[in-house]
């Protein structure tokens, strides 16, 4: 049975193909993980993404891209 408490909260994979330095892979999800709204952040280094649980009526994708170029991390659009 899913969780009451996050069954409707979206789930979002930002596709970035240079997410391979381990220091701005962590300096990001650090700062997406304390953004308000974001549920939980992490990386899949294999798929090359960052996959993000998050409510969408308190933090915009705007943002938290905004949070992973700021890292030097590039997204692919």
């Amino acid at each position: 049975m899913p969780d009451p408490t996050t069954a409707n909260i979206p789930v979002r994979s930002f596709t970035c193909p240079g997410c391979d330095c381990g220091m701005c892979v962590s300096t990001a999800l650090t700062s997406i993980n304390l953004m308000p709204g974001v549920v939980h952040a992490r990386a899949d280094r294999f798929r090359k993404q960052f996959v993000v649980r998050y409510d969408e009526s308190s933090v915009s994708v705007e943002d938290i891209e905004q949070r992973v170029t700021d890292a030097g991390i590039t997204i692919e659009a």
